[in-house]
């Protein structure tokens, strides 16, 4: 049995929105946007459970594993029972066998807490956590490496995690193991997960250019209106960016400066 942490869905009373426009090829980010306001970008420092679109990380891993055939059907009832706790879907009909494309489409919860025993169980057998390795794969548990700073790397939480919490929290993590619905929790983007909106779009580029991580930036060019060009690809600091507005203003007969960093807070 399992024990959610006392930090696990605490989302606060505000709506919380962030979210980024990037190029998934290059990693270009076209537009940023953090709201509620307050100098806190949410997009790359604020960290939160992934939820439903964790589960196509999930897909992914069970089926390179070999225990998902993404042609095959899976069972979706409205709830499963694994080890003596009852894990329910979010909708309470049985929606019989469907296909693993119908079970991202439909967010079969059911489905994935399967995919998640079996995870388990692989890791109980000496095999690995081959789920949390796969989400670091794809980038999670990581900064993305972009430019702007403050940026957080979020959590992919794993059997080690877990006993340094317990020595350091004990009252909050009572179990020193790593439990079966760790794992099933996980593989619908629950628990102790924790990602940046920025990790995903930056997961979900990878699967829109082919399977290449790339590393997202903010600045592509700093141009003059008499066309000279002070700064072309990305930045290490704003800094650099100051100084090529800076060198595109002082050029002769400029009027207007383009500053192709979209970013909003």
């Amino acid at each position: 049995m399992s024990t959610p942490s006392e930090n696990q869905h605490k989302f606060g009373t505000r709506a919380i929105h962030a979210g980024q426009k990037p190029d998934p090829s290059t990693g270009a980010i076209r537009a940023v946007v953090s709201k509620p306001d307050g100098g806190f970008n949410r997009a790359l420092a604020g960290t939160y459970p992934p939820g439903s679109t964790f589960k196509v990380v999930t897909a992914a891993a069970a089926i390179t594993q070999g225990f998902a055939n993404p042609n095959g059907g899976f069972a979706c009832p409205s709830q499963v029972r694994l080890y003596d706790q009852t894990f329910n879907n979010w909708q309470a009909t049985d929606s019989g066998f469907i296909s693993l494309q119908q079970a991202l489409i439909q967010s079969c919860d059911t489905v994935f807490y399967n995919f998640g025993q079996t995870f388990w169980q692989r890791f109980r057998a000496g095999q690995g956590e081959q789920l949390q390795a796969f989400a670091r794969d794809f980038g999670l548990g990581s900064t993305t490496g972009i430019e702007i700073p403050g940026e957080q790397s979020g959590r992919v939480p794993d059997d080690a995690w877990l006993q340094n919490q317990h020595k350091a929290n004990p009252k909050a993590f009572p179990y020193n193991i790593w439990l079966p619905g760790y794992t099933i929790q996980m593989a619908i983007g629950q628990g102790d997960l924790l990602v940046t909106p920025l990790q995903m779009t930056r997961f979900y580029a990878l699967l829109a250019n082919g399977g290449k991580l790339v590393t997202p930036h903010v600045l592509m060019d700093v141009e003059s209106s008499n066309g000279t060009v002070t700064l072309r690809g990305t930045v290490s600091s704003f800094a650099d960016h100051d100084e090529a507005i800076a060198a595109a203003w002082a050029a002769p007969g400029v009027t207007d400066v383009k500053d192709h960093v979209l970013v909003a807070y």
